[in-house]
């Protein structure tokens, strides 16, 4: 789903407000709430509107900071402060201001790996991995307030594992650290620069 494409009353579910809507909830999230969370993804990213409707994956930035301005409508305007991890882990991957992230950062070897047996449609239903690439990244987990809100969100997300841009990374990559295994949920183009990539992970149990 496109943010073009939520409807109110999905936001009112994310913020916890009962439907029907009466007309004074209705007005306040259609006239004040979504056009702020908008307007704000469009101030912090630096891009324009049109470009950020292009993105799945921003939808769910958008309705959590839809649920967060109704909490705390009585707060004015969204800070850096005040904006939620989880937020700024969809955000920052669209920044063009974004900070600089420096190599001595990526502490954590990993190798990507390819599904080469199975069903190949479908990295669920791969049966057999081969590696393809080992390279230095940075595993960073969802935690306190974040995690709660990809929980709230209905996210399976857990780990943000950040990495140079290097082709071939794709939804069906599996990523290893050590014995722990990694699903990528979604990947993230640094500001689509091909300088980093982030990808939005769950761990696989054992």
């Amino acid at each position: 789903m496109m943010i073009p494409e939520v409807r109110v009353e999905t936001v009112a579910g994310y913020c916890r407000i009962d439907t029907p809507l009466d007309d004074a909830d209705r007005q306040v999230l259609e006239n004040i709430i979504m056009p702020a969370a908008k307007a704000h993804m469009v101030t912090y990213t630096g891009q324009k509107e049109e470009e950020l409707d292009k993105h799945a994956e921003l939808t769910i930035a958008y309705l959590a900071l839809c649920s967060f301005l109704y909490d705390n409508r009585s707060l004015g305007a969204v800070t850096d402060q005040k904006q939620n991890e989880l937020v700024a882990s969809f955000l920052d991957g669209y920044n063009l201001g974004g900070v600089a992230m420096e190599a001595g950062n990526l502490r954590h070897k990993i190798t990507l790996q390819r599904p080469a047996g199975g069903d190949l449609s479908d990295p669920n239903g791969a049966t057999e991995w081969e590696d393809y690439a080992t390279t230095n990244a940075s595993v960073l987990p969802l935690r306190g307030r974040e995690l709660w809100e990809a929980q709230a969100a209905q996210s399976t997300i857990d780990h943000r594992i950040i990495l140079r841009w290097r082709p071939g990374v794709k939804r069906s990559t599996r990523v290893l650290l050590g014995n722990r295994k990694f699903e990528v949920q979604y990947i993230i183009d640094q500001g689509e620069r091909h300088e980093w990539l982030q990808l939005m992970c769950r761990e696989l149990e054992e």
